[in-house]
Formats: structure tokens, C-alpha cells, sequence
């Protein structure tokens, strides 16, 4: 085997070794991602109300309690597309995963508004935080809801 050979093999090992990483990278933040809607579904439906309402208070999840059933609405829906984002991972159902992701990226997109709300409507400074967290978890989801789409 000439030296060029030799570079060639260990160029072509390294893209290999590269694309498994990278294949355990995309598989961990996907589970990742489905995890953290089925864990604020739980706690969702586990704390109910008192994890969203403080007495006499109206700010932060003022605005996402006014949805019909809340908070356990927004619980069940955040486990639901989350358990179906699980599946479909396992099963390598990539447009099935596409959709599940999309969903949860407008479910958390949705509540992520909701604070806006509050911020402006209810001069709550404290929703800025989760504007910013709960915005960035949905636009993470439509990112990887995107790869499972071209990838399918």
C-alpha cells in the first residue's frame, strides 16, 4: 500500500468514526428532546395547578391558564408528543418523528407566547426568562423535526 493509499484509508476511517459520532450526537439530543416533553407533561399533571398559580398573582402562566383544562391540556399534550416522538425515534420512523417534532415545536412555540403575553400584558418582567428558554426549545425541536424530514 503506497503512502497515498495509506492517507486515503485513514482520511475515509476518520469520516466514518466522524458520522457514528455524529450519529449518537443527533440520537441523544432526539431522546433528549422527547424526555424533557414527557418529564413537563408528568410534573405537569403531578403539580397541577400549584405549579402554575400563586395566590392573588397574575403574571407568569396567566395567559397559559386560560386555555380550556389547563394546565393538564397543556400536560397531556406535551406528553403525548413526546411519547410519540419516542416511539417513532425507536422505530426509525423519520416522518412520523417529523410530524411529532413539528407538533411539540408549536405546542412549546404556543406557550413560549403565552409568556409573552403575560410579560406585556401583565408588566411581568419574571416571563421574559421562559420566553427565551421555552422559544429556544421550539426552535430546537424544528430543527431536528427538519432533519428527520429531509432524512426520511
Amino acid at each position: 500500500m503506497t503512502e497515498s493509499e495509506r492517507e486515503l484509508a485513514k482520511a475515509a476511517h476518520d469520516v466514518e468514526v466522524h458520522e457514528q459520532h455524529r450519529t449518537v450526537f443527533i440520537g441523544s439530543q432526539t431522546m433528549l428532546l422527547a424526555l424533557l416533553a414527557i418529564g413537563y407533561g408528568l410534573m405537569t399533571f403531578w403539580l397541577g395547578q400549584d405549579a402554575w398559580s400563586f395566590e392573588g398573582y397574575e403574571g407568569t402562566y396567566t395567559t397559559a391558564l386560560e386555555v380550556p383544562g389547563s394546565p393538564e391540556s397543556w400536560g397531556a399534550a406535551f406528553l403525548i408528543f413526546g411519547l410519540s416522538t419516542l416511539w417513532a425515534f425507536h422505530r426509525s420512523m423519520s416522518r412520523l418523528l417529523a410530524v411529532s417534532l413539528t407538533l411539540l415545536s408549536i405546542l412549546f412555540g404556543m406557550f413560549s407566547s403565552s409568556f409573552i403575553v403575560d410579560a406585556l400584558a401583565y408588566d411581568a418582567p419574571e416571563s421574559w426568562p421562559s420566553v427565551l428558554v421555552y422559544g429556544l426549545i421550539a426552535l430546537t425541536m424544528l430543527i431536528r423535526a427538519r432533519l428527520a424530514w429531509v432524512t426520511r
